[in-house]
This record gives structure tokens, C-alpha cells and sequence, in this order.
């Protein structure tokens, strides 16, 4: 699947404009009910103009009645944090692609009048009417988007005041109002100009009026609703065994505060409280799907939506329209002739690693399998589960999330499975640390119903390791699976081949690793061999340099069934340092390069040749940050119209890295000094909690320099260091904690790379230089004039790309250090728009209103587009890292950066600085803006 489908992501592609998505959609989507469609939502959606200033509404929410007798005096700026829902206005809702809105209505007497406002604890600034109008004039410019909107509580009304409310509403939307229908589709709205469907939870004025829908259902539990997990379970559970009915329903992914949560976070708001869940509720979003099966979602509903959420939501109706599953259900019957004419040993079968943990027990006890210190543990102190519960274990035992029939459909062809007796009782269940809550037996009926609907492909089930199991056992399970799946078995043979099983209409091959029996019976093959280190395997490049040694020092055995296992795996010092990681997060995070990996391969019958390849998460290819392949941009500065060579360097746009070289910081150094004294203090007394933690922050990069580079970065944050009591002048970088990479060493590397480049410059600025002294300046300065020589373009020059080439310029060195002062090779410092917050939206505030104070004239500077964490972020956030706090904003900053332009102008920028430059599409955006403002007067 992930193999297969590895360019399934340019499926947003067609989605140019968020705005309106709706009209975008392909016909397929287009001629089915509503209620089948993915929907974005928000959740009280008029919340972000709530009035300080104004009195609360009649019915506050519970947490806050019951709060009110003990604190008397709460003001309404702290009522205001805990009520605010959302900071888009409702324009800016519907131009991201919200399409339901959740509005809470109220009554608010002022002078003998009775104008209608929102509310949620406090009532909104803004009337409903005015609201109202300012929808219909957005609607007006987009004819073909479809809302919905959905008025549940009318706080203060009374019958009065619903008929002119309906007037009103009736007056302002008027022939855009879409009347009651059996299974509404878009098409059917576009052909009689509807846009609107207007929910009204009061069933006596609904249930009398074409005009008003009834009440939407929304999914919301009752119970508590503070963390991620508890609202996710709720929701799944209720799919699963109730599911959803024919209309409309909202599945709301909105955390709620109680009175037990405010008075634990007093200083906290719901925006934080939402910050801290957003990545889990972001991922049970990519992981559903909609149509018109029972544990479909329609609407899906949020606090602080953002275009990451609605993409990822609106996301679903394109992989159902492109059915990216079904290119891979049916993959090998679509093979051509020549591949299926050659062993099955020598083609390329995509496989999972562990396939069985997305189902693991957390309830239950302890698998065979399990790590022994953790029965060690259990077995001397059992009160000691209490302190390592089932779910952290599960968290790292899991590696895998989707269920077999979902693999199945997704093209894995090869499966790993554990199998145990628990309790000495039948029957057999898989394992990895706990046991799966299915059982073998129903698992491979599952599959055999699946193969009966796919006739020609063929899968290979890897059985191992058989904990717990006696020759009973064994006897019994294989006569199981004999009867399961019968003359589906294929037999042992030599070079077996895709039109050999379909002859006989073979589809399963079992691999069974007990020799005792796989020897003596013709249907059962023998063990697959598994290439996994025995070695450290906690990162990609430590499991793909074993791979790529194996393979070019051994090889493969030409006539028989190999993994290469593309799996990391955990131990004890790792789990230690990440605490509050998973496997999937640990995969995650090396999956560019795995993929990187695969994409270089080659099947077929050489030495050299790969067969299955497993992996774990095996559906990460789908993820929203699409990846940039490294070299795509390797030469883009040769490559721009003629007309931009002899515009000065400050003036094109220029994309950069913040914090170059954090791609490879080193846990066993020191905090750097310039760093707080109180962290120095932790330092010194808790290395192994703090030195992971900084390291979890200060990583702002994980591709290479190299990587960078042949990516299309041509701005490079070198923030050098020099280690305390090290007497050689061996300079490091540092961010937080040292980095393993020398100076030396990494400017060496790109000044090859320049030299295989010829026509590429790059603009590096120097800074920090935490611990040094003017001797070290000094020698510092020395050591970059001796590696770049002729490349340094001096001070005295405007640089353009047509000078540059004509003297072979390719080096912009910025020194920020007085030392540098008498070299005319060195630059001075480069002017760095740093915002210093976590938050996205006062990031773009802040370089809006630098571009409006205006840009420095003939001079290189930075826009920085990269969030900062903060102490109290970090509190409040122990679980995020600098990766998982980018990339939430990624959308966001990236459709700011979309509109910017170079130039010498007011409001031009230059050079174009963010984190993480592997993780989106932001090298291809920045160098893009060159071409797009190419106009000779605004970029001369």
C-alpha cells in the first residue's frame, strides 16, 4: 500500500481553493446524499466575539453554575477563556471550508427591545441578524457551496420571538434556503440555487415548516469530556455499536472543561486545553471514512478549527471518490503477464510488521512475549502494574493501526503474526507484550471471507512464535486453519508463481516457524527469514545501514521467500528518554527516510534484489504532511528566467532553514551556557530527564545539510558553539545541547556540494557563538575563508546571480561578531523578524506588521516563520515536541507564505525561514513566489 501508493497524497492537489471545496468535488461525490459526505463543523461557532463587557446569558454552562456560590467574584475575562470556542471569524470559518455551524441563540432585553445575539456563557458582540446577512453576502460570491446550519438553544425567547426570528432568517436567506428533501445532494442544490439548510432544534416550529430542518443529532457524551481519549472513545464506541442513522448527525471532537478541571487549570483556557488533544483528535479524524455505511461520519465538528482540520476532514471524500484502497485491493491480478509469470520470491510485496497489534488487550494481562524485566517486575512487586499500566506498554507494543481487512484492502500481501495460548486455554489469540482482543480462529475467517471477494491475489501468513503452545495445540491449530482455509492452502512447490495459483486457485501461503511440523506437511512452508538487526535499531539510519550491508555483503537467497524488516524498534534507553512517545511517533518521525529507502530498490532474481518488505503503520503514507523528495529543487537557481539573473540576491525569494544543524543534537552533551541557570542546574543534577526534553524541543530539522541543500534550501542558521574545558578549537553547533556534527567537518561537505553545483549560492549566517573568544573568532574565521576561498562574494558587491556566475561567487557568509569586521569577505549580520511565540496567528501579526513598518533597503534579511516554544508551553504541552507544534501550523503559515511576493518594495520579502523544510511543500512554495512576481520593475 504505502509502496504502491507512495504518490496517493497529491490527492489535495485538487483542492485549490478551501473556500470552495464544495464545487471542486468530483461528480461521483457530488450525486450522493449529504449525509454521506465529510462535512467540517465547528463547534459553537460565534464564540470568538464574546462581550466582556456584558452581562453572562441565563443558563451558563454547568461547570460555571457550579462554581459561581464558591467564587462569587469570577470575572468575565476568565469566564471568557473557558467559553471561547473558536477565534475565526464566521467569514474566516466558511473561506477555511467550514460548511456546519453550531449556534446558540439568545434573548438579550436592552431598552424595550429584544435583538437576538449568540451565546455561551456571555453573550456575542454581534447580533444574529447582522451575522446572518454577512453569511448570505458570502454564500452570494460562492454559488456553489452548500451550509448547514444548525440552532440549538434559543435561551430567553419566546413565541414571539421565534416567529419573527424565522421571518427574519427567511427574509435575509430567502429562495438560498433549502427545503426538506429525501437525500439531498449537492447537485440537487446547485440545480434549484440552495445553499443553505437550516436546522431549528425546536421541533414545534420545525416540524411545521418546509423551510426548517429538525433538530442535527450530535454525538456528545454526557460523560466526562476532558481528555482526547475520553471523547474518542466515545465516539468509536458509539459507531460501533449503535452507528448512524440515514440524515444528519455531527460527531463533535470537542473537549469540555468541569468544575474539577478549571479549578485544576485555573490559569489554563479551553484553547489550551484543545492544543494539548489536537494531534490525537487530528489522526481519529484521518483515520475515518464516509458513505452510507453504519460507522460512516458525516459532519465533523471542532473548537478552533483551522485549515489542518478541514482539510483533513474534507480529505475523506477524496479517498473515498479515488477509492486509493481499491487501486491496491486488486494489485496483483493487475500485474502484467511478465510479472506474473516469475516466482513470487522475486517480486516486491508490501508487508506488515506485527500486523496483528492495532487490536491489543490493555484490560488483560501480560503476553508470553512480553519484555522479561517487565514479568520480572510483575512477578516481584505486582502492585508495580499499577505504575507501568497495560496502556503505556500498549503504546509501544502497538504497530499497526489499521484491522486486517483494512491492509488487506490496502495491498499488504505479507503478514507477521504472533500466536499464543493464553492460559493454557483455548482459544489462541495473537501477541506482542498483551494479548489482541480477537482470536485466531475469527481473524482468519475474516480473511478467507476477504479472499473469497478476491480471487486472485495471494497473501503470505508469517505464523510465529507459538508461546504457550503444546503439540496439542499445535495439532488443533492446524487442523483449524486446514479447515478454514481448505484448497485455498498452497501447497510447497518449486518457484511458485501468481499464474500458478491462480490455476489452482491457491491464495494463501502459511509459513508455520515450528520445523516440527512444517517439515512433515506439504501445506505448511517453512520459517521466512526476517533481516532484522539484532543490534541497535531506535532509527532509520541504524536499521537501513544493516539492511544495505546485508544485501551487499551476503545477499539474498535466490530461491525462497525474505523480509527486509523496515521496523524500529525500542529498547529500555529509549523509552526512558521518550516517556511520553509511542512506537507510532517513533515511526513517524523516520518515515521519510524509510520510504526514501524503499523507492531506491529493485526486485527480481539478483543477489541484490529485495522481496517483502514490512514495515509498521503501514497507512502512514497518507499522512497530510507530504513530503518533499530530496534533489527536487537541487539546481533551481540555474533554472529561473532569464530576467531574474541580474536581480540583486535581496530581492528574489529565498528559502531557508531556522536552526540548520539541529537534525542531529547530542543527547550526552552538556546544556549549552547560554542557556538559563536553572536549566544549567536540572542539567547538572538530571541529565537523563533533561537532555532528551531540550532535544525534543530544539530539533528544528531532520534532513541533513546535504539533504537541505539538494532540496532547494539556500539559507543556512549556523549557530556555532565552542564545548566548555575542551582545549581544541573544535567548533560545534549548538541549539539547547551541542550537536555531534563539527563545523569543520559540515562546511567541508557543502563546499563539495557547491562544487558539484557550480551555479548554486547559498547565503549562510554565523551566530551564537556560545563560549568562544576572540581567539577562537579568530581561528573560526580562518577556517571558513580557507574552505571557501574564491567562492566568498565580498560586502562591496550587489550580489545577483549573473555577477556571481561571472566570478565564481557562491558563498554569502554572514558573521555576527565584530571580529569579522575587517574582512571584506565577511558579511555582516542578516536582520532575523523572529516573533518568539508558540502561537501561528501571532507569528503572521507580527511579520505583518514588520512588512508594514517596512523592509531593509539593499540588504539581505529573514522572515522567520518558525513558532517558539516557551516554559509555560512546555508545561502545559509535555507531550508535544517542536515537530508535532509545526506541524499543526504548517497549513496555516504555508497559505500565508502563498501570498507574499519579493522585491525591493515596502512589502517584499526576501529570504523565507522555517523549521522542519522536509515536512510540507514549503521549499517549492518560497521559490515559486520568484516566478509568479516575475515583473522587471518590481524585483529590479
Amino acid at each position: 500500500m504505502m509502496f504502491i501508493c507512495a504518490k496517493a497524497a497529491s490527492i489535495m492537489d485538487k483542492l485549490q481553493k478551501m473556500s470552495s471545496w464544495m464545487s471542486q468535488l468530483p461528480p461521483e461525490c457530488t450525486s450522493v446524499p449529504l449525509w454521506d459526505l465529510a462535512i467540517p463543523g465547528s463547534h459553537d461557532s460565534m464564540t470568538y466575539c464574546l462581550d466582556t463587557n456584558g452581562p453572562l446569558e441565563p443558563n451558563p454552562p454547568k461547570w460555571l453554575k457550579e462554581l459561581e456560590p464558591m467564587y462569587p467574584g469570577f470575572t468575565n475575562h476568565f469566564v471568557k477563556r473557558w467559553a471561547t470556542t473558536q477565534d475565526l471569524t464566521i467569514i474566516e470559518q466558511l473561506s477555511a471550508g467550514v460548511r456546519y455551524f453550531d449556534m446558540r441563540i439568545a434573548c438579550k432585553p436592552k431598552h424595550g427591545q429584544r435583538p437576538l445575539y449568540f451565546a455561551h456563557a456571555l453573550y456575542t458582540t454581534v447580533t444574529v441578524e447582522n451575522t446572518f446577512k454577512e453569511v448570505a453576502e458570502w454564500l452570494a460570491n460562492h454559488p456553489k457551496e452548500v451550509i448547514i446550519l444548525s440552532c440549538k438553544t434559543f435561551d430567553g425567547m419566546n413565541n414571539d420571538d421565534h416567529e419573527k426570528f424565522i421571518a427574519q432568517l427567511k427574509g435575509i436567506f430567502s429562495a438560498k434556503l433549502c427545503p426538506k428533501m429525501d437525500n439531498p445532494t449537492l447537485q440537487d442544490c446547485w440545480k434549484s440555487n440552495y445553499q443553505v439548510i437550516f436546522s431549528y432544534a425546536d421541533k414545534k416550529y420545525a416540524s411545521n415548516d418546509l423551510d426548517l430542518w429538525t433538530d442535527i443529532d450530535y454525538w456528545w457524551s454526557t460523560q466526562d469530556r476532558t481528555t482526547a481519549e475520553k471523547v474518542l472513545d466515545y465516539l468509536d464506541t458509539r459507531l460501533k455499536n449503535q452507528g448512524r442513522d440515514e440524515k444528519f448527525f455531527a460527531a463533535g471532537l470537542n473537549l469540555t472543561p468541569d468544575k474539577q478541571y478549571v479549578l485544576w487549570h485555573l490559569l489554563s483556557s479551553v484553547r489550551e486545553m484543545n492544543d494539548w488533544a489536537y494531534p490525537q483528535l487530528l489522526d481519529w479524524v484521518s483515520k475515518q471514512h464516509c458513505g452510507s455505511a453504519k460507522t460512516c461520519i458525516n459532519i465533523i465538528a471542532a473548537d478552533f478549527v483551522d485549515p489542518a482540520f478541514v482539510q483533513h476532514v474534507v480529505d475523506l471524500n477524496y479517498i473515498i471518490y479515488l477509492n486509493m484502497f481499491e487501486k491496491c485491493t486488486g494489485w496483483m491480478s493487475q500485474l502484467p503477464p511478465e510479472c506474473t509469470s516469475v516466482p513470487l520470491w522475486d517480486l516486491a510485496i508490501p508487508g506488515s510488521h506485527d500486523s496483528m497489534t492495532y487490536c491489543l488487550d490493555a484490560d488483560g494481562p501480560l503476553a508470553p512475549d512480553a519484555p522479561q524485566q517487565l514479568k520480572d517486575i510483575e512477578a516481584m512487586f505486582p502492585q508495580m502494574i499499577d505504575i507501568i499500566p497495560n496502556h503505556f506498554i500498549k503504546r509501544w507494543a502497538t504497530t499497526q493501526d489499521l484491522t486486517i481487512s483494512e491492509q488487506l484492502s490496502a495491498g499488504v500481501r505479507y503478514f507477521d503474526m504472533r500466536i499464543a495460548c493464553k492460559d493454557g486455554q483455548r482459544p489462541l489469540y495473537f501477541t506482542h507484550s498483551l494479548y489482541t482482543t480477537v482470536t485466531v480462529e475469527d481473524t482468519f475467517k475474516e480473511v478467507a471471507e476477504w479472499l473469497a471477494n478476491h480471487p486472485k491475489e495471494v497473501i503470505i501468513l508469517s505464523c510465529k512464535p507459538f508461546k504457550g503452545m503444546k503439540d496439542d495445540d499445535h495439532e488443533k491449530f492446524i487442523a483449524q486453519l486446514k479447515g478454514i482455509f481448505s484448497a485455498k492452502l498452497c501447497p510447497k512447490m518449486d518457484n511458485p508463481t501468481l499464474q500458478d495459483c491462480w490455476k489452482s486457485n491457491y491464495q494463501v501461503i502459511f509459513s508455520y516457524a515450528e520445523k516440527k511440523y512444517a517439515s512433515n506437511d506439504l501445506d505448511l512452508w517453512t520459517d521466512i527469514d526476517y533481516w532484522w538487526s539484532t543490534q541497535d535499531r531506535t532509527t532509520a539510519e541504524k536499521v537501513l545501514d544493516y539492511l544495505d550491508t546485508r544485501l551487499k555483503k551476503y545477499g539474498r537467497d535466490v530461491d525462497k521467500f525474505f523480509v527486509a524488516g523496515l521496523n524500529l524498534t525500542e529498547n529500555e534507553k529509549y523509552v526512558l528518554k521518550h516517556p511520553f512517545s509511542s512506537m507510532r511517533e517513533m515511526t513517524y518521525g523516520a518515515y521519510p527516510q524509510l520510504l526514501d529507502w524503499v523507492s531506491k530498490q529493485h526486485c527480481g532474481s539478483a543477489k541484490t534484489c529485495i522481496n517483502i518488505i514490512a514495515a509498521d503503520f503501514v497507512n502512514l503514507y497518507n499522512c497530510q504532511q507530504v513530503q518533499v523528495p530530496r534533489g527536487d529543487c537541487g539546481d533551481w537557481m540555474s533554472h529561473l528566467p532569464e530576467k531574474l539573473w541580474e536581480v540583486p540576491l535581496w530581492n528574489l525569494a529565498i528559502p531557508g532553514s531556522h536552526d540548520t544543524m539541529t537534525d542531529r543534537l547530542d543527547e550526552c552533551s552538556r546544556v549549552v551556557r547560554s542557556e538559563s541557570l536553572v536549566l544549567r542546574a536540572l542539567d547538572r543534577c538530571f541529565p537523563c530527564v533533561t537532555r532528551p526534553c531540550v532535544k525534543r524541543w530544539a530539533t528544528t530539522q531532520t534532513w541533513d545539510i546535504l539533504d537541505q541543500l539538494d532540496a532547494g534550501i539556500r539559507f543556512l542558521d549556523l549557530r556555532i558553539a565552542h564545548k566548555r574545558h575542551d582545549a581544541s578549537n573544535t567548533f560545534y553547533f549548538a541549539h539547547g545541547i551541542y550537536s555531534q556534527q563539527t563545523v569543520k567537518d559540515t562546511v567541508t561537505c557543502v563546499a563539495q556540494w557547491l562544487w558539484e553545483h557550480p551555479k548554486e549560492v547559498v547565503v549562510i549566517a554565523c551566530s551564537a557563538f556560545d563560549g568562544m573568544d576572540q581567539e577562537q573568532h579568530l581561528e573560526l574565521i580562518h577556517l571558513l575563508r580557507r574552505v571557501f576561498e574564491r567562492r566568498l562574494c565580498p560586502k562591496t558587491e550587489t550580489p545577483s546571480l549573473s555577477l556571481c556566475w561571472r566570478y565564481g561567487y557562491q558563498v554569502i557568509l554572514s558573521y555576527d561578531d565584530g571580529a569579522a569586521e575587517p574582512y571584506c569577505e565577511l558579511w555582516p549580520s542578516i536582520d532575523y523578524w523572529w516573533a518568539d511565540t508558540p502561537d501561528p496567528k501571532d507569528l503572521i501579526s507580527y511579520l505583518e506588521g514588520r512588512k508594514q513598518s517596512g523592509r531593509p533597503t539593499e540588504a539581505f534579511f529573514v522572515a522567520g516563520m518558525n513558532l517558539t516554544e516557551d516554559f509555560r508551553y512546555v508545561l502545559q504541552h509535555p507531550c508535544q515536541t517542536m515537530r508535532t507544534m509545526t506541524q499543526r501550523a504548517h497549513a496555516f503559515l504555508l497559505d500565508w507564505v502563498r501570498k507574499q511576493h519579493p522585491g525591493p518594495t515596502r512589502t517584499g520579502l526576501n529570504i523565507i525561514c522555517a523549521d522542519f523544510v522536509g515536512d510540507s511543500e514549503f521549499i517549492h512554495i518560497v521559490i515559486a513566489l520568484n516566478r509568479d512576481n516575475l515583473r522587471g520593475a518590481t524585483l529590479d
